[in-house]
């Protein structure tokens, strides 16, 4: 590719220096024979990260504020001074395979979509099925290919880099940037200015899911962030009332406690499968009324600074 088709690697990352490492190393194949850079936005103040980019030819940035709204587009903003036909987006704890990036090229170029996505495969860290409390999050979505798709996220994909540009300018909502979300948010406003988002089965990358993942209090956690979202989405693209988000809640709690009830009533401990539910209509609720839970909330020092410095090998 010639410099009409620079394509920028984003990589936000915050304290995964080992994941941070094997995803830059993966990624090293994809930059043969391509007009290709990598970026790597860290959220830790103290730059934790930069002695692991250090070897790796690549940009790195230090975002203060916290929250992933804020490091991702502290990310783009760099990403951007290098005139960029097309933005990747990868997280700092997957690996790509080998062709994954001209997986997702092909597409682009088949297409001519604005968006380009494609499958995460979850490698589980436990060989003991038994401790695997729910697939929920776990299982790898498939489509067909060149699939025209609805949701997207940052995991896997590949934008057009004209809707960061002017006009458009778009740029992460630092009001989903301690909730999550964020990523969906801004692909349903692609997809809302005529944007077209497509699948490629063949762009692929690799996710280690941790032990604590595989617990329940972890997936009911994330069930309730995803109600949450899913309310704030609704009342922000679709005019839902927060009455109507709030009736919503209501009835899928009460539908999490009558299947609860019934394990009860058999002598059984209520299901996981139950208690998502209540915690997806608590998120809903949240969402309604604005009293969110902060996944990504955590403590930090305090500081306005941020900076950026070219390493090379």
């Amino acid at each position: 590719m010639g410099n009409d088709y620079r394509v920028v690697i984003v990589i936000a990352t915050y304290q995964r220096p080992l994941q941070l490492e094997r995803l830059l190393t993966s990624l090293q194949p994809q930059l043969t024979g391509a007009n290709v850079e990598i970026v790597v936005a860290d959220n830790d103040i103290r730059g934790s990260a930069e002695s692991i980019v250090r070897p790796f030819l690549a940009l790195y940035t230090i975002e203060a504020k916290p929250g992933v709204s804020a490091v991702r587009n502290a990310g783009l903003e760099l990403a951007m001074t290098l005139n960029p036909w097309a933005i990747v987006f990868v997280d700092d704890d997957e690996t790509v395979e080998e062709d994954w990036l001209a997986q997702l090229l092909s597409a682009k170029i088949q297409t001519n979509a604005d968006v380009v996505t494609g499958p995460v495969v979850y490698d589980v860290e436990t060989r003991n099925e038994s401790l695997i409390v729910t697939r929920q999050y776990l299982t790898t979505r498939i489509h067909g290919e060149l699939e025209q798709i609805v949701y997207v996220s940052t995991n896997n994909v590949l934008v057009d880099a004209k809707w960061f540009a002017q006009p458009w300018g778009l740029r992460f909502d630092l009001s989903y940037g301690l909730t999550g979300g964020e990523d969906l948010e801004l692909f349903l406003r692609i997809q809302g200015n005529g944007g077209i988002c497509v699948w490629a089965n063949g762009a692929r990358v690799r996710t280690e899911v941790p032990p604590f993942r595989l617990e329940a209090a972890w997936n009911l956690h994330r069930e309730m962030r995803n109600g949450q979202l899913m309310a704030r989405l609704r009342r922000s693209f679709d005019g839902f009332s927060r009455f109507r988000l709030f009736a919503i809640g209501v009835g899928r709690i009460s539908s999490g406690l009558v299947n609860s009830v019934h394990d009860m009533f058999l002598l059984q401990v209520p299901s996981l499968q139950a208690r998502l539910k209540v915690f997806d209509g608590i998120g809903w609720i949240r969402g309604a009324t604005g009293l969110l839970y902060n996944e990504y909330a955590r403590p930090r020092e305090s500081s306005d600074d941020v900076s950026f410095v070219k390493l090379g090998r």
